[in-house]
C-alpha cells in the first residue's frame, strides 16, 4: 500500500492543532510552532505542484474536521459531571500524544490498519500524558484516543494516491521536523498544565468567594438585629420551600400488604400542584420564579449560588454541581447597562477578577456549564426594564445551553400601564422557560425555619443567656407557635416568619403578649424599615418624604374600604383613585399620585400585593382586618362596627376592635353582642360566640362583664363545628373549666371539646385532657377516634407531662407522619397495644422493648435498621416494616403470636428466622432480594403471600400451603407454576411479567376471581374455561389473540390496554376493555375485605 509519509504527518498535526483549537487557547507561540510543522509538510520544495498542495491541505482540514465532530459529542456526553479544567487537561493529553508519536505508513501497515492496534500504540507512546489524571479523566482520555484511532485508520484510504516521492530533502528534513514535533509536545505539556492550573485557581477562588459573600441570611431593617442576622448562614438556615405552575402525572406510590394485583397502581393526577422546589428545577434549564415580598425568590437563588460554588447540591440536583453560578442583583444594576458576560464575576468578585483567564466565562456559558441567577426583574426602575429585557434575550440567544432562573415579584413582569408584559410573556412561551410560584410555607416548613435560623447565628451570639443554648430557644418558639394559632398564620413566608424569630430574639424570647401587638410590629416592619435595611434607593416612580404616621392612615382607608364593601380586593385603578382622594388631606407634594402610593405599598413595602393583573388586595387579610378596625376606632365609628357585628366578614375586624378599644368602647362592644335581642336563635348563638372570642384581645374588661360572657358561654358547649372550636379556643384559659368531659357526651362532642382545649394548649388545657384520655366509649372504632384526637396534642404541649398524664391513659397512640425523632418518651406508655409510628423519623426503637403490651407495631417508613428491641414483644400479632433498612429479622424468630407481617422494600435476603411463626396468615415480601423461600414451606397458615419483584424463581416449596387466598408472584423469574393446581381456594392470583407459558394448572382454580397474567408469554387461554367465578382477567401485553373459549363466563371483564392482539373484540358477547388500574385496584380490595 502506497501511503504518502507527508500527508500522514500532516493528518496527525493538523488532528492535534484542530483539537487544541476547540480549547480557544490564545497562545501565539503555540499557534505559529503548529503552522510551521504543517508548512514544513507542504513547502514548494516538498510540493512543488501546487493544485496537489492545495488539494492535499483541503482533503486533510476535512479529515481533520470529521475527527473533531466525531469527538466532540465524546466530551459533551461522557465528560458532563467533569469541569472545564479536566477537559482541557484531556484534550491537551491528546494533542500532545499525537505530536509525540512517529507514526507512519509502515507502523499503518505492521499493524493491520487495525484500529485497536493503533490505540495501544498510542497510548505507549505517551503513557506520561496521564499523569495526575483521576479515574474518570484517565477513562476519557483512553475513549478519546479510541475515537482518533479509529478514525486515522479510516481515513488512510483517503490519502492514497497523492503520488508523493520521498525526496532527499524531504527525509534531510523529517528529522529536523520530528525534533520540532517534540518541542511542541512539550511546549503543549507545559501549557496545559499551566492553563489548567491558572483556570483552576481562578476557578477556586471565585467559588470561594461567592461562598462568602452569598452564604448569609437577607438584612431586613429589625432593630437591633442587623447585624446579628447578618451573620447568619444561609446555607444553614436555607429550607425546601415549595412551588407551583407545572403539571405533571402523579404516581401512586403508596405499598402495603394489598397491592397484589395489577402492575404499579395508577392514580390519574394531573394538574397544578404544589412540589418541593429542588425536585422541580432540576428538571429544567429554564426558569422564571414569581413570588410575594418576603416569599423567599433572593433567599433561593443565594442559596443556589452557594450550593453550586460549594459543590454541596442535594441529590435531586446534584447534577448542578460542576456548574458555575453567576448571581446577578439587578437591583445593583439600576442607571447601568446590562453587564456583558466577562463582567460577570466582578459583580461578586471585583478583587480578583482582573486575574480572570482570557475566555474562562465564556467557555463555561458556551459549554452550558453556567448557573446564571438573575434576582430581583421588579427592583429595575420601569423604564429600565425593557433594557434589560433586551439583553437577557441577547444573552438566551448567544448562551443557549445555559441554565437561567429569573426572580420577580408579580409586578415586576407587567407594563407601564400595570397590565401584563405581553412580549415577556410570548417571548418567556417561545424560549421554554416555565413559570413558578412560590408558595407560603407549610407547618413543617415554619418548624425546620426556626431550627435552622437559630442553628445559624454567628457564634457570638449563640444566646441570651449562658443557660440556654439556641436549640432551646428555638423549641420555646416553636412551641409558642404551636399554641398560638394567629403567629402560625402569619409564619407564612420566610420574611415573616424571620421577623418572628427576630422579634422572639430581640425580646429575649417573648412575643408580645397579645398577637395585635404582634401585627403592629409586624406592619412597622414591613412599612418603615425593610428597604432601608436592604438600602434600596427608590426612584422616581414612588413618592419620598412619606413618614410612617402618613403611610398608617394611607394604609387604614384602603383597608376600611374594602371592608366596608365587603372584598378582600379591588381594582387597582379605583386604589389608585380612592389614594388620590386620601392625598388632599395629607400634606404631600401635589405631584404625588395615588398610583405612585400604591406602588410603594405593593412593591416596597410588601403590605398590598397583585396576585391578578389589576386586582389589589392585603398580602394577608390579618392585616386588612387589624387596620380596618383601627381606622374604624380612630374615626369614632364603634357603631359602625355595632352595626356589622352580624356580618362574618367583619369578625375578626370585631375581635381586633376589642382589643383596640377604649375601656368604655370595650364594654359597650361586649354586652352589645349579649344582651340584644336577635329574632334568630343561631344569630344569637354566633354573636354569644363572637363574645367569647373577644376575651382574648379585650384583656381589660370588668369581672362583672367578663362573668355574663361566659355564662352564656357555657350554653353553648360543647362546639359544633370547626370554626365554633376556633372562636372559643380564643378566650384561653377562662374557658377551659366549661369544656371538662362529660360522660353523656357523644364520640363528635368529646372530640370537639378535644380540639378546642389543644388549641388553647395551656397546662390548665393540658390537665382536662386527662379525663378524656381515661374516658372509654363503645366500639373500638370510638376509643380510636378519640386517641386520635388527642394525639393532635403530642408536638403543642410540654411534651414529657403530655405524655406521662394524657397519653399514658391510651391503648392506641397513632403518631404517622408526624416529625417524632426520639422514641425515649414512649418507653413510659406501657399500657399501648397498638402503635404506628409510620413515616416518622425515628430511627432507635430500643424505648419500645419495655412495650410488651403490644400487639400491633407500624414502623414502615422509618430510619428503623436494628430491630433487636422488638424481640421481647412477644404478644405482637401485627408487624410493619415496609421500606426501611432493615436487613436482619433474626430477632423475629421469637414472635410466635405474628399473624401479619410486611417485609416490603426492605434489605432482607435470608428470611429462614420466619420458618418458626406457624400462625403467621399475611406475609409481604415484595421488592426485597429473598431468592429461597423453602423457610416458608411449613407456614401452612399463610393465606396472603406477595412475593413480587423478589428473586424467587422456585416455589415448588410452597407446596404444602393450601391455604392461600391470595398469591402475587408477579416481577419474578418463575417459569413452573404446575403446584398452584393444589390451591384450590385462591380468589386472586398475579402472574404477570413472569416467565409463565402453560397455564394449564390453573384449570381446577375454580375460586379464582382476579387473574393477571400480563407480560407474559401465555398464548392459550381455554384452560380457564372453567373458571366460572373468574370476574377479572389482565391480558395486557400477551400474545394472546383469541379469547372466544372464554365467551360463556358472562360476568368476566378482560383488561387488554388495547395492545390490539386480541382481535376477536366483537365476535363474542364478552365485556372486553381498556385497562383502568384504579378499577381493578377497587376490585381486589373489595374482594380481599
Amino acid at each position: 500500500m502506497s501511503l504518502s509519509l507527508t500527508a500522514l504527518k500532516i493528518l496527525v498535526t493538523t488532528i492535534a492543532k484542530t483539537q487544541v483549537k476547540s480549547l480557544d487557547i490564545d497562545d501565539q507561540l503555540l499557534n505559529t510552532a503548529l503552522e510551521q510543522t504543517i508548512d514544513i509538510f507542504t513547502s514548494d520544495e516538498l510540493l512543488s505542484d501546487s493544485g496537489a498542495k492545495e488539494t492535499l491541505a483541503q482533503n486533510i482540514d476535512k479529515i481533520a474536521k470529521q475527527i473533531k465532530q466525531k469527538t466532540e459529542p465524546l466530551f459533551e456526553l461522557e465528560a458532563r459531571n467533569l469541569d472545564r479544567g479536566s477537559k482541557n487537561a484531556i484534550v491537551l493529553g491528546v494533542a500532545e500524544t499525537l505530536l509525540k508519536v512517529k507514526l507512519t505508513p509502515d507502523v499503518l501497515t505492521e499493524i493491520d490498519l487495525d484500529g485497536e492496534k493503533l490505540k495501544g500504540y498510542l497510548l505507549k507512546a505517551n503513557p506520561e500524558a496521564t499523569n495526575g489524571f483521576s479515574s474518570d479523566e484517565k477513562a476519557l482520555y483512553r475513549q478519546a484516543v479510541v475515537v482518533i484511532s479509529q478514525s486515522l485508520i479510516e481515513a488512510a484510504p483517503q490519502l492514497e494516491g497523492f503520488g508523493l516521492s520521498t525526496t532527499k530533502t524531504m527525509l534531510q528534513r523529517t528529522t529536523t521536523l520530528e525534533q520540532k514535533l517534540e518541542d511542541i509536545a512539550n511546549q503543549l505539556k507545559g501549557l496545559k498544565e499551566q492553563s489548567i492550573q491558572a483556570a483552576d485557581e481562578f476557578a477556586r477562588r471565585y467559588r470561594r468567594i461567592v461562598q462568602d459573600e452569598l452564604d448569609r441570611l437577607e438584612v431586613f431593617g429589625l432593630r437591633r438585629m442587623d447585624q446579628l442576622t447578618s451573620r447568619q448562614s444561609l446555607s444553614m438556615a436555607y429550607i425546601t420551600l415549595s412551588v407551583s405552575g407545572v403539571s405533571e402525572r402523579h404516581k401512586d406510590d403508596e405499598k402495603s400488604l394489598l397491592r397484589l394485583m395489577g402492575d404499579e397502581q395508577w392514580e390519574p393526577e394531573w394538574g397544578r400542584r404544589s412540589r418541593p422546589i429542588d425536585e422541580v428545577i432540576c428538571n429544567y434549564r429554564r426558569l422564571v420564579i414569581r413570588g410575594a415580598a418576603g416569599a423567599g425568590k433572593s433567599t433561593l437563588l443565594q442559596w443556589l449560588a452557594v450550593q453550586a460554588a460549594s459543590d454541596n447540591f442535594p441529590q435531586a440536583l446534584q447534577p448542578w454541581n460542576y456548574k458555575i453560578p453567576f448571581f446577578i442583583r439587578l437591583r445593583s444594576l439600576v442607571g447601568k447597562e446590562f453587564p456583558t458576560p466577562e463582567q460577570f464575576p466582578a459583580l461578586i468578585a471585583r478583587n480578583i477578577a482582573d486575574t480572570m483567564p482570557s475566555g474562562w466565562v465564556h467557555r463555561y456559558l458556551q459549554l452550558g456549564q453556567a448557573l446564571v441567577l438573575l434576582d430581583g426583574v421588579d427592583e429595575l426602575p420601569r423604564q429600565e426594564r425593557e433594557d434589560f429585557f433586551e439583553a437577557l434575550k441577547d444573552l438566551v440567544r448567544d448562551f443557549s445551553q445555559v441554565t437561567y432562573i429569573i426572580t420577580s415579584r408579580p409586578s415586576g413582569l407587567k407594563n407601564l400601564q400595570g397590565e401584563e408584559w405581553q412580549e415577556w410573556e410570548d417571548w418567556v412561551k417561545d424560549e421554554g422557560f416555565v413559570n413558578l410560584t412560590l408558595e407560603p410555607m407549610s407547618g413543617t416548613n415554619v418548624e425546620q425555619f426556626i431550627q435552622r435560623w437559630h442553628s445559624a447565628l454567628a457564634s457570638e451570639e449563640t444566646a441570651n443567656s449562658p443557660s440556654e443554648t439556641p436549640e432551646q430557644i428555638a423549641e420555646n418558639l416553636k412551641r409558642q407557635l404551636r399554641q398560638r394559632q394567629e403567629l402560625r398564620q402569619l409564619a407564612s413566608t420566610p420574611l415573616l416568619c424571620a421577623m418572628i424569630c427576630a422579634l422572639h430574639r430581640d425580646r429575649q424570647e417573648t412575643l408580645p403578649t397579645a398577637r395585635l401587638q404582634l401585627y403592629q410590629e409586624c406592619i412597622d416592619m414591613l412599612l418603615n424599615r425593610r428597604d432601608e435595611g436592604r438600602k434600596i434607593k427608590l426612584d422616581d416612580t414612588y413618592p419620598r418624604g412619606l413618614n410612617e404616621a402618613q403611610k398608617t392612615e394611607l394604609l387604614q382607608s384602603l383597608a376600611l374600604k374594602l371592608m366596608r364593601l365587603n372584598r378582600s380586593n379591588l381594582e387597582a385603578d379605583r386604589v389608585d383613585s380612592h389614594f388620590d382622594l386620601e392625598l388632599k388631606n395629607i400634606r404631600l407634594p401635589a405631584t404625588v399620585t395615588g398610583k405612585q402610593i400604591r406602588d410603594l405599598f405593593v412593591d416596597r413595602a410588601g403590605l398590598l400585593r397583585e396576585p391578578i393583573v389589576g386586582q389589589i388586595d392585603f398580602a394577608h387579610r390579618t392585616f386588612q382586618e387589624y387596620l380596618a378596625a383601627k381606622a374604624a376606632l380612630d374615626e369614632d365609628s364603634l357603631e359602625e362596627l355595632l352595626q356589622k357585628v352580624t356580618d362574618d366578614q367583619w369578625r375578626e375586624s370585631i375581635i381586633v376592635a376589642a382589643g383596640l378599644a377604649r375601656p368604655k368602647e370595650r364594654v359597650r362592644l361586649l354586652n352589645h353582642l349579649i344582651k340584644r335581642r336577635y329574632g334568630k336563635a343561631k344569630t344569637k348563638q354566633y354573636l354569644h360566640l363572637l363574645a367569647v372570642a373577644c376575651l382574648e384581645t379585650a384583656t381589660k374588661v370588668d369581672q362583672k362583664t367578663r362573668d355574663r360572657v361566659l355564662t352564656r358561654a357555657e350554653r353553648l358547649l360543647p362546639p359544633k363545628d370547626d370554626d365554633e372550636v376556633a372562636m372559643v379556643a380564643r378566650a384561653g384559659n377562662e374557658i377551659v373549666p366549661l369544656l371538662k368531659y362529660k360522660s353523656h357526651y357523644s364520640v363528635f362532642e368529646a372530640r370537639k371539646c378535644i380540639e378546642t382545649l389543644v388549641q388553647i394548649g395551656t397546662n390548665r388545657a393540658m390537665e382536662t385532657l386527662v379525663d378524656y384520655a381515661k374516658a372509654t366509649f363503645e366500639s373500638e372504632k370510638e376509643q380510636d377516634l378519640i386517641g386520635l384526637t388527642i394525639v393532635r396534642g403530642w408536638d403543642i404541649f410540654e411534651q414529657s407531662a403530655y405524655y406521662s398524664q394524657v397519653l399514658s391513659n391510651l391503648e392506641t397512640l397513632i403518631l404517622e407522619g408526624n416529625q417524632i425523632s426520639d422514641a425515649s418518651l414512649l418507653k413510659t406508655l406501657t399500657q399501648l397495644k397498638r402503635l404506628n409510628l409510620s413515616l416518622t423519623q425515628i430511627s432507635d426503637i430500643l424505648p419500645l422493648s419495655s412495650l410488651i403490651q403490644l400487639e400491633e407495631l407500624n414502623l414502615s417508613y422509618t430510619q428503623v435498621t436494628d430491630i433487636s428491641p422488638l424481640s421481647r414483644l412477644t404478644q405482637l400479632k401485627l408487624l410493619n416494616l415496609s421500606d426501611t433498612q432493615v436487613t436482619d429479622i433474626s430477632p423475629l424468630s421469637r414472635l410466635t403470636q405474628l399473624k401479619l407481617l410486611n417485609l416490603s422494600d426492605t434489605q432482607v435476603t435470608d428470611i429462614s428466622p420466619l420458618s418458626r411463626l406457624t400462625q403467621i396468615q399475611e406475609l409481604d415480601l415484595f421488592g426485597t432480594q429473598v431468592k429461597d423461600i423453602f423457610p416458608l414451606s411449613g407456614l401452612t397458615q399463610l393465606k396472603l403471600l406477595n412475593l413480587s419483584d423478589t428473586q424467587v424463581t422456585d416455589v415448588s416449596s410452597l407446596s404444602g400451603l393450601t391455604q392461600l387466598k391470595l398469591l402475587n408472584l408477579s416481577k419474578t423469574k418463575v417459569t413452573d407454576v404446575s403446584l398452584l393446581s393444589r390451591f384450590t381456594r385462591l380468589k386472586l392470583l398475579n402472574l404477570s411479567d413472569t416467565q409463565v407459558t402453560d397455564v394449564s394448572s390453573l384449570s381446577g382454580l375454580t375460586q379464582l376471581k382476579l387473574l393477571n397474567l400480563s407480560k407474559t408469554k401465555v398464548t392459550d387461554v381455554s384452560p380457564l374455561s372453567g373458571l366460572t367465578q373468574l370476574e377479572v382477567l389482565y391480558l395486557s401485553k400477551t400474545k394472546v389473540t383469541d379469547v372466544s373459549p372464554l365467551k360463556h363466563l358472562s360476568g368476566l371483564k378482560i383488561y387488554t390496554r388495547n395492545d390490539g392482539h386480541i382481535e376477536q373484540f366483537w365476535a363474542i358477547s364478552m365485556n372486553i376493555a381498556d385497562h383502568n388500574f384504579q378499577a381493578l385496584s377497587d376490585v381486589m380490595r373489595k374482594q380481599i375485605n
